[in-house]
Order: structure tokens, then sequence, then C-alpha cells
């Protein structure tokens, strides 16, 4: 399932106060020309385009700002949410022309989006690479997707895999278990379990649903490692409570094929895990 990531830096803005002093304050250190102060305000008017819909640091491309897709919109609002988009990309663009790395992974998303400028992917890969040669995380992960995919440019699993590298030794969740996936699949790499074991761990272990669900199939199954219903029922159980309905359905399977006392274990080292934040996890 193809993810893009947006900037965190935006979730900075979320709770600001949408205030006419604000945006004149904001504009005044930008017109300035300090590419920090340009992506700054870039980040205000996207929030203003965005106020009202549900943004995450991560989501499915399918369903970006769907609460205001599918919601009933005037075409008043429907204008001032691209206005505020368009002002978010002359900033942007601004600021990446300065080489502002994080400016310029943002202009590649808004392309990617075609969010106050015309979808361009092989734009949104332009500046992608722009922002992962610097050493952006999120670009570096966002440009393997698009590899991975063959999106505004052509099919390279080599390529994807390398960017993924990048920004998963940079701690993207989503890059260390998109990895472990390839290395899952042999999809640009020569296939590993023991790898693919290795980045799923990682990922799981910092909070990833799909890690976490992928580590414990490999439990169960013995994939890399010995075989362990205990810890399988663990990392269920922690993809289970982020969500993972897949992780759900799997937990109750292997419930029912564990003995009571296996339970009762695997119970008290899954409050352990869960309460340590996913760093105690084993006997």
């Amino acid at each position: 399932m193809r993810y893009i990531l947006i900037l965190a830096a935006l979730m900075t803005f979320q709770n600001a106060a949408a205030s006419d002093s604000e945006e004149i304050k904001l504009k005044r250190f930008a017109e300035q020309g300090t590419a920090e102060a340009e992506y700054n305000l870039a980040l205000y008017y996207e929030l203003q385009a965005a106020n009202g819909c549900d943004i995450n640091h991560e989501y499915n491309l399918s369903n970006v700002y769907a609460d205001c897709e599918d919601s009933p919109q005037s075409l008043e609002i429907k204008r001032l949410r691209f206005d505020n988009d368009a002002k978010a990309v002359h900033w942007y663009r601004k600021a990446a022309n300065q080489g502002y790395a994080k400016a310029q992974a943002s202009l590649g998303i808004m392309y990617d989006f075609g969010k106050g400028v015309q979808e361009n992917d092989s734009e949104a890969v332009k500046w992608f690479l722009k922002a992962a040669r610097q050493g952006q995380a999120l670009a570096q992960h966002n440009l393997a997707i698009m590899y991975e995919e063959g999106t505004g440019v052509g099919q390279n699993y080599l390529a994807a895999f390398d960017w993924y590298t990048k920004a998963a030794m940079q701690d993207s969740l989503k890059s260390q278990h998109n990895l472990g996936l390839m290395y899952q699949k042999g999809t640009g790499v020569s296939k590993s379990d023991a790898q693919a074991y290795k980045w799923f761990s990682k990922a799981a272990s910092h909070g990833s649903s799909e890690s976490q669900n992928n580590l414990a199939l490999m439990y169960a199954m013995g994939e890399a490692i010995q075989p362990s219903m205990i810890s399988a029922y663990v990392w269920w159980k922690m993809s289970s409570i982020q969500g993972q309905t897949t992780a759900t359905e799997n937990l109750a399977l292997l419930t029912d094929m564990m003995p009571s006392v296996a339970i009762k274990e695997a119970q008290a080292i899954a409050t352990k895990c869960y309460k340590s934040g996913y760093k105690d996890c084993y006997k």
C-alpha cells in the first residue's frame, strides 16, 4: 500500500490560531528572504487550506484530505482552500530554490497531490530528489516509493531499495518496514528472512503496527527465528492495540491454539511490552 509522509513540522502549526496577525507576522519575516521563514509561512498557508481536515504524519495517498473531499463544500470554501494551497506552493518554492531541504520535500508533496499546483509526478520526483540528496529522510522515503511504483520516474527496485535504506538508517519507520518487505520478497535485493526480521524488529520496537504484525507472523511461522507462540502473541497484541485488523484476527486464531498457561505468560509479557514502549517485549 502506498504511503507518503507529510512533514512533521506541519504539526507545529496544527493548534495555532488562524489569525490575521499571525499571518502578518510570518509574512513579515518571510519577506526578508530567509528560507526558513519562507518555509514557515508556506506551512501556515497549507494549514489554512487544510482547515477542518485530519492531516496525519503518514497517510494513504488515496484518502489524503478525505474528510474534506467527501464532505459538502461551497464553491467559496473550495476557492479559499485552493488560494491558500497556491500561496503555500509559492512560498515553498521560494525556500526550495534557496536549497532548503524541507521546503523541497514539501513542494514535491504538493506536486504529488496536485494541491495549489497542477499534479505532476515528474516534478514531485524532481523536488524529492533534491531534498533526498541533502539527507532529508521523508524525501528519501517518498522518492523510494516513486521508484518502487514507477510513478513520475522509471520503475527501479534497486533505486527504491537504496533510498529506503538511507531513510531507514535515519529511523524512518515506514522505510524500515518497506525495507523489511523488500528483503522478505526479494525485491531489489536478494531475499533474506534474516534481514526482513532485522528491519521489522527495528520498526516494531519503535511503534510500527505494520511491522509488529509482520514480526508476529515471522514468530508464528518460524521464519529466520525459532517459532514462538508467545512472541507471536505479544507482537500481534501490540499491533492489534494500534488498530491493525489483521493482527486482531490472527491473535484470536492464535489464542484458540494456545494452552491457558502460555496465554497467561504471553499476556504478562504483552503488558510489560506495552508499558515499556515496546522496549521490553521478551522473557
